[in-house]
């Protein structure tokens, strides 16, 4: 079974968004490609390390064709005014002094998740970009693909029964190299660990889950459309296993994140276990099961739909597996979606019109009046939509870390 691929939101009136890169791992090196996809609506202008000669290097290989510019400090890109975004795929624990600073300078910013070490990090991040009204967004990339996702969510509520439990696995293989050097086992630099760097993903895609479910019977958001999809909010969190080294970083990590109305989400996330990513919403008569719901796989099925039964004596089970493709084109990769979406958002702020000094101190860009401008901002909800999801789920990880420091408790989630 097979969906027609939507048409692509229209944006070539409007300049390419320019994006500069603070670091240059591995994400960004991936996250480049998609900026320098000719759909993303976006120009890689400039990257920014520590080592000038990293940035130099950096830009030779993915930017030299955008003439994108190399920094030897991420303070001096932050300050160019030829830059309109900021891209921080940074450790978690820079997060908070490069994204204020990014927004305080009048730049938008897509920020690698987890977002921040604390929900209070995140609080002082949002603030920022009230401050300055600009664009804060996470990296989750899974949820900007607009075929396959919204298919399985509507899967969900129209052919498994009463759903009330999700399971959801994401884990690979580290090995001894990751764990002695890796940054996300360092205290001082990813301190949330697996729970931040995998457990995150689990989360947002039971929010969406539930959340489709409850916009459909009535009960939840409503549903925005496009990437603005329904979430439900979680109640409460403990983890059941966990392990974590020396310096209190959690590797393997099991743990049951509630919901409203009894419903809940039984999660796994390490870095000791084979390469899994799954994601298993369990009905009354079916289960659909996303297997690399992550990080798509080409040539496998989207997802799929299995029914089991026993026969009459309990001797053995049958298994029926229907599977449903849906097929997209390159414009509809989920990295490049997630860039034009933030694109898209950036642009219908205002962000590219004339260059005035605010007030503040901090350079806008205004060719209009106040009244003028704020019809050009995006929708209200547009702009709570992706602040409250992610820190909703920045909330569920902090509970999580929470019952890890003090023995397995059940913890409430934070309100925003």
């Amino acid at each position: 079974m097979a969906a027609k691929t939507p048409n692509l939101i229209s944006t070539t009136s409007r300049p390419p968004l320019r994006v500069g890169i603070l670091g240059t791992a591995s994400i960004a090196r991936k996250s480049s490609l998609a900026i320098l996809h000719p759909s993303s609506r976006c120009s890689l202008s400039a990257v920014a390390s520590r080592s000038a000669s990293r940035a130099a290097d950096f830009v030779q290989r993915f930017g030299a064709s955008s003439g994108s510019v190399a920094y030897g400090s991420y303070g001096d890109l932050i300050a160019d005014p030829d830059i309109d975004a900021i891209y921080v795929p940074l450790p978690t624990s820079l997060h908070l002094e490069n994204v204020t600073l990014a927004l305080r300078a009048g730049k938008h910013v897509l920020v690698e998740k987890p977002i921040s070490v604390s929900l209070q990090d995140y609080r002082d991040m949002i603030d920022a970009a009230s401050l300055t009204r600009r664009v804060i967004m996470d990296g989750t990339m899974f949820v900007h693909e607009p075929v396959r996702l919204p298919s399985f969510l509507k899967a969900c509520t129209t052919d498994i029964g009463k759903v009330d439990r999700i399971e959801s696995e994401f884990s690979f293989h580290g090995g001894e190299a990751f764990e002695s050097s890796n940054i996300r086992m360092q205290a001082d630099g990813d301190p949330l660990g697996c729970v931040g760097d995998m457990a995150w993903y689990s989360i947002r895609a039971a929010m969406l889950v539930y959340g489709r479910l409850d916009a459909h019977s009535g009960s939840g958001h409503g549903d925005a459309g496009g990437p603005l999809l329904p979430f439900a909010e979680a109640e409460a969190a403990v983890a059941t296993h966990f392990e974590t080294n020396a310096n209190g970083v959690p590797f393997d990590v099991s743990a049951i994140v509630y919901f409203k109305g009894n419903r809940t989400l039984h999660l796994h996330c390490g870095f000791r276990h084979a390469l899994r990513q799954s994601l298993r919403v369990v009905g009354t008569r079916r289960v659909a099961v996303m297997d690399d719901f992550v990080l798509p796989r080409k040539g496998l099925p989207s997802y799929y739909m299995e029914e089991m039964s026993l026969t009459d004596m309990d001797v053995y089970s049958t298994t029926r597996r229907t599977e449903v493709v849906e097929e997209t084109g390159s414009n509809f990769v989920q990295e490049v979606c997630l860039w034009r979406n933030f694109a898209l958002l950036a642009h219908i702020s205002g962000r590219n019109s004339e260059e005035e000094n605010g007030s503040n101190g901090v350079t806008v860009k205004k060719s209009v009046s106040t009244a003028e401008m704020d019809t050009k901002m995006p929708k209200l909800t547009e702009m709570q939509y992706w602040t409250n999801v992610s820190f909703h789920t920045q909330a569920v990880v902090c509970a999580i870390m929470k019952s890890i420091e003090e023995g397995s408790i059940k913890v409430s989630v934070e309100r925003f």
